[in-house]
């Protein structure tokens, strides 16, 4: 089984990586330059064949985790190296519910370093890089379901 580490390890490798919104890349392309925040989850995911397939979107993806038990406080995900947090509000700012309807109007997902730091396809901005996990307004969490997490 694939492990957590060698996810972040992986994802650690892409630092500097553009980011494009809504980017798709090729998940058997071993070294894609640009993603978006949810694709590079998605494409670690498979380049390390995890089982069950991790979905692309961060709506798809955080009710996927849900529905293999997988969900965690935010608090545990931002000392779990490898862990997901998610970020889901409204257009006013306001924490939305991603687990029923549509996807909201903001929605982004990190990877935990479990050092209170992450690695994200954060913006154009910024692309890929590594970032602080404070006061960040996570509003989910969870551990990707098919990947062994020390602990």
């Amino acid at each position: 089984m694939p492990t957590a580490d060698e996810l972040v390890q992986k994802a650690l490798e892409q630092e500097g990586d553009e980011y494009g919104f809504g980017h798709e890349v090729d998940l058997s392309d071993p070294n894609p330059d640009m993603f978006d925040c949810s694709e590079l989850p998605e494409w670690l995911c498979a380049q390390l064949r995890v089982k069950p397939i991790f979905p692309d979107g961060t709506i798809w993806q955080i009710r996927h985790c849900r529905n293999h038990g997988t969900l965690i406080s935010v608090e545990e995900a931002i000392g779990t190296r490898g862990a997901l947090l998610y970020l889901f509000r409204n257009r006013f700012g306001e924490m939305v519910n991603p687990f029923k309807g549509e996807r909201p109007a903001m929605a982004h997902v990190a990877i935990s370093l479990g050092d209170n730091r992450t690695i994200e396809a954060r913006g154009r901005k910024y692309g890929v890089g590594i970032f602080s996990a404070f006061h960040r307004g996570w509003t989910h969490a969870a551990k990707v379901p098919g990947l062994e997490y020390e602990e």
